[in-house]
């Protein structure tokens, strides 16, 4: 699935599902939250035996706003920091939450939608609350950086600006950064918008490559699968083919 307007926050309830985010993979079991930002690609599937989940779609700018000053879940630009699975161990008041709003999103009713809004304000906070970091961060600059270089992945990214934005030197962000990730700016920002390429035509083996191409902000499609395949060993044909057996 392709959204670039919505986040979309997953609550595993029952069995056992595998959510997958570009490069990475998650086991999600019972009592197991996960969030993908918007624009993010990616794809579920499990074992036949029956599951449950619930799941909320919504507006990136709201719901980030109501973070900013929830310690555990601010980053340089305000966004929620809960990059994996996160596990409440099926804590009631978490599952209780989410159970109440879903229950008023879906409503007709414009007061129970407020009310959901208000819910889900609670509820990511709460989630931020618990999400804790596994290691140190990089520099605040070079977080914001990677945070705008993942927002726009449909087109590339000028150094000069980026540099503006986060405030430093184009040559003292060029440092920082590749100090940070191992890689260089174009590198890394190239890297991301392939594989979520790669997520987009293994979810959609009938898109057309040109429209991929478009769509990530490369010159044409000969550019682009020539990219792919540098970076990836494979032709995104190959991969498109692949993905429809």
């Amino acid at each position: 699935m392709f959204r670039p307007e919505v986040h979309f926050l997953y609550y595993q309830s029952e069995g056992l599902r595998i959510m997958e985010d570009r490069d990475e993979s998650f086991e999600m079991r019972p009592g197991d939250v996960i969030l993908f930002y918007g624009g993010s690609a990616y794809v579920s599937y499990g074992p036949p035996k029956p599951y449950r989940a619930m799941n909320v779609l919504f507006a990136p700018v709201s719901a980030d706003r109501c973070l900013r000053g929830a310690d555990a879940g601010e980053t340089a630009s305000g966004r929620i920091r809960m990059l994996s699975r996160l596990r409440t161990d099926r804590d009631p008041a978490i599952r209780q939450l989410f159970e109440e709003t879903v229950l008023h999103a879906h409503s007709a009713s414009r007061l129970r939608r407020a009310k959901a809004s208000a819910l889900l304000s609670q509820l990511l906070i709460e989630l931020a609350m618990r999400s804790t970091p596994s290691r140190a961060g990089p520099p605040a600059q070079v977080e914001y950086a990677l945070d705008h270089l993942e927002r726009h992945l449909d087109r590339s990214v000028n150094l000069d600006e980026l540099a503006a934005l986060v405030g430093l030197s184009r040559r003292t962000l060029t440092r920082r950064f590749r100090g940070a990730t191992g890689k260089s700016i174009a590198k890394y920002h190239l890297d991301a918008r392939l594989r979520l390429a790669a997520s987009i035509l293994k979810t959609n083996p009938d898109i057309r490559l040109h429209e991929v191409a478009g769509t990530l902000g490369f010159y044409d499609e000969f550019h682009f699968s020539r990219a792919f395949k540098r970076h990836f060993g494979l032709s995104p044909g190959r991969t498109k083919r692949r993905s429809s057996l």
